[in-house]
């Protein structure tokens, strides 16, 4: 199966649906810092957010406590910068009729801003119910730095989410005409055409996180139709 790895997701993806310079002023202005990509339950990120961001409080005011009681200065603080759900546009049926919706970029994952895993991780700990970072080796590992970038291009902390991609089918094969997936049909392991959603996968560090974005497609008889009544 293909599947979607560092170098594709910063040089495929990012080539499409460039968002404008006033839109580029991300939620996460965090330079340097690194991203990691965090498991909890698929259906459940939203509420696993809300669990984590309140663990995250607790191991900071451990941290101060411990730096008090042995009189020094509480180094390390904040434990995350920003702990977000990363988001997909897709079509939603509602009454009959497709609407525009959101669904979980990266079904059953969240992505946590820190600058000290260890620190990271010791407040996962003390989150309630299943939450566990991406680890290789045993050890905390962040997105690779093009993954990032191509976050930071594409989405906007509660105003946006990656946009929905275009193409229609000719011969049985599919193309992509517009969006993030275009010139991308590669990396492409499935369509479901009713929920209008492309399956693929992306690679970090060796693990295969499986992503989902919106897509519509058309057939090629269906468009040569518009393009006679234009």
């Amino acid at each position: 199966m293909p599947v979607l790895n560092s170098s594709q997701l910063s040089e495929g993806l990012a080539e499409a649906t460039q968002p404008d310079a006033a839109s580029r002023r991300h939620a996460f202005p965090v330079r340097g810092v690194p991203w990691y990509v965090v498991q909890v339950m698929a259906g459940r990120e939203d509420h696993a957010r809300e669990l984590i961001a309140e663990a995250v409080k607790l191991e900071e005011k451990a941290m101060r406590e411990r730096a008090e009681s042995e009189g020094k200065q509480s180094e390390g603080l904040p434990v995350a910068e920003e702990i977000f759900v990363p988001k997909a546009r897709v079509g939603v049926k509602r009454g009959g009729k497709w609407l525009p919706g959101e669904e979980v970029l990266m079904p059953g994952y969240l992505v946590a801003i820190a600058r000290d895993p260890d620190a990271l991780v010791r407040a996962l700990r003390r989150a309630r119910g299943f939450v566990r970072v991406v680890r290789q080796d045993n050890v905390a590992v962040p997105l690779p730095e093009q993954n990032v970038r191509w976050l930071e291009e594409q989405t906007q902390r509660g105003k946006s989410a990656v946009a929905m991609s275009e193409g229609y089918i000719e011969d049985g094969k599919l193309h992509i005409t517009s969006g993030p997936l275009a010139g991308r049909e590669a990396v492409i392991q499935k369509v479901n055409h009713r929920r209008k959603v492309a399956y693929l996968e992306i690679e970090a560090h060796g693990k295969k996180i499986k992503a989902q974005l919106g897509i519509k497609i058309t057939k090629k008889k269906e468009c040569k139709k518009k393009q006679k009544t234009k």
